[in-house]
Formats: C-alpha cells, structure tokens, sequence
C-alpha cells in the first residue's frame, strides 16, 4: 500500500491522524530545510508575499533546489497534508494541507 493510499485510508479516523502525523515526523531526520544555511524561512517569506505566478514560480524553483536533495521529500509532502500545513513544504506550496498550483490556488484532486 502506497504512503498516500494509507494516508486516505487513515484520514476517516482522527485518531489515526495523529498517530499517522507522529510517524511521519519520525521519518524525517535531520531534514535539509532545517539547516541554517538553507534560508528556509526567508524562502517561506518570499513565497509569502509574491505577487505574481512568475514570482510565486521562482521562489519554489529554490525551494525544490533544496528539496531534491533530500531523503525525506514524500513524508514530508504526506505531513503536510496530515498537518493541514500552510507554507512551502516538499518543494510544493501548500495551504490548509491542500497544494496549490502556479497560482496558488488550490490543485483539484
């Protein structure tokens, strides 16, 4: 069973969210976002207050520069959805746990 598969399975039981959330961010050690040097926030900031598609664009062409090197993109894609996450997470923006497309509105499942 896929990860995702899992996730919507587990997503009818709040209490398997949690549980699901725990393990999720059990998986993800030591994740690259997290150093310092990443600039993680300034790109959150950015992604945050661009006012266009091309701007938007761009600031998740960084984010995916940082993302593709790390081993832990898919948990945490799953986290965000799990988390109902606003932000830039797994080199995708997303809003409530639902990613947005280039314009930063809500992709249709």
């Amino acid at each position: 069973m896929s990860d995702l598969t899992h996730l919507e399975a587990l997503t009818t039981r709040p209490t398997s969210i949690v549980v699901l959330s725990r393990d999720l961010r059990a998986r993800i050690t030591d994740p690259v976002c997290a150093k310092p040097e990443a600039g993680w926030p300034q790109l959150e900031a950015d992604y945050a207050s661009s006012p266009s598609e091309r701007d938007r664009a761009e600031v998740l062409q960084r984010a995916w520069a940082i993302c593709c090197t790390c081993a832990h993109v898919d948990p945490c894609a799953l986290l965000a959805v799990v988390d109902q996450h606003t932000g830039l997470s797994a080199g995708d923006a997303y809003r409530n746990g639902h990613r947005l497309d280039e314009r930063g509105r809500r992709q249709r499942s």
